[in-house]
């Protein structure tokens, strides 16, 4: 059985228990998933609709600036698309960029997921959201979730169709990047928090326009933008992702309330806060509820739960969704980068963790 498969049928599992549950009254919390779920496509909509759209006219005007300097330096040009979230823009605009097929769904699904998920939410998103007594460890966290994304998308790569030496190349410029932004977020913290910050706001600001354009040419037949992708077609991809979000929610939460007893017994035999395990599990669904919950974690929890997140941020959410609707084939690749990734920048974080923080005699 295929992995997208698989994936369709939990969700369907999880659709059905969460409608159920809903009908008798949300007694197990997962038909207040399933209803949140339906919730989220509003959400999904404005995040995702406006920076597809634009995607081709974004295009049009990058490639006459980035093609000299790829060919020189032998890339491709879809590298440029690392930079967005995989389901804010960053796949589209990755694949119309893109000489190398193989190489457009490297960057718009492994990269993009990543690095991408890491500069236009995580970041921008987390440092809003996180207490001042916490952002030292959130730092931390970014720090080694940043270090090792990079062997992450190696991982993710192998499964690709792109050959080892293509993948390493391209992968270059995003491995540099990442160096930089920890070393950033390291010695020039404020400055580099303003630059992600408005970076972000630019993008959203740019999905609005999309927005706003492409209703404006729907509804009175006036063209504004002709090379802009048609809003229906973008709204047909958002409902399939947010099918998928309503049936995976709810399988997590009962998931979740399955692993209780295990996870609590591990959180002791890890020396973690039980709000430390239970943000590794949420953060694979939304890492919004996880930022919430760190003024309750220990310190050592927020170092790790940031640095994990960092790949394996909605990993079973609206990445996951979207990747199957949008690239059904690069599912394993997507998976592995996640899960690979995150599980060695535990390993790193919490090294980094200790040497920093020595337990006392």
């Amino acid at each position: 059985m295929q992995i997208q498969t698989l994936i369709q049928y939990v969700a369907a599992v999880g659709a059905v228990l969460g409608g159920l549950d809903w009908i008798f009254g949300n007694r197990f919390g997962a038909g207040q998933k399933f209803e949140d779920g339906f919730r989220l496509m509003g959400t999904l909509a404005f995040s995702m609709t406006g920076i597809m759209m634009m995607a081709p006219v974004v295009v049009a005007v990058l490639r006459p600036m980035i093609t000299p300097i790829c060919h020189f330096l032998r890339l491709d040009t879809a590298g440029i698309a690392a930079l967005l979230c995989v389901d804010m823009g960053g796949y589209p605009l990755a694949m119309q960029l893109a000489e190398d097929g193989a190489v457009g769904q490297f960057v718009g699904v492994v990269l993009t997921s990543t690095l991408g998920c890491t500069l236009s939410f995580t970041i921008p998103v987390g440092f809003g959201m996180v207490s001042k007594e916490n952002q030292p460890f959130f730092v931390q966290g970014l720090l080694a979730g940043l270090m090792t994304l990079p062997i992450g998308a190696i991982l993710g790569g192998m499964v690709t169709r792109l050959s080892i030496r293509a993948m390493l190349w391209n992968l270059l410029p995003t491995a540099v990047f990442a160096f930089l932004l920890a070393i950033g977020l390291l010695r020039m913290e404020d400055c580099v928090l303003r630059c992600i910050c408005g970076f972000a706001k630019g993008v959203l600001a740019l999905g609005v326009v999309g927005n706003s354009v492409g209703l404006l040419q729907i509804l009175t037949g006036w063209t504004v933008l002709p090379n802009l992708t048609p809003i229906d077609e973008v709204f047909a991809l958002v409902t399939t992702v947010t099918m998928t979000l309503i049936g995976i929610l709810p399988a997590i939460h009962l998931l979740e309330l399955v692993l209780r007893k295990p996870l609590q017994r591990m959180s002791e035999a890890l020396r973690l806060k039980p709000f430390d395990m239970t943000g590794f599990l949420l953060s694979t669904a939304s890492a919004v509820p996880v930022f919430a919950m760190m003024q309750e974690m220990s310190s050592r929890g927020v170092v790790l739960n940031t640095a994990w997140m960092v790949c394996a941020c909605s990993m079973f959410g609206s990445q996951m969704g979207f990747v199957s609707t949008a690239d059904p084939a690069m599912l394993s690749a997507f998976l592995l980068t996640k899960g690979g990734g995150s599980i060695v920048a535990l390993v790193v974080a919490d090294v980094l963790f200790r040497k920093k923080n020595p337990p006392k005699p």
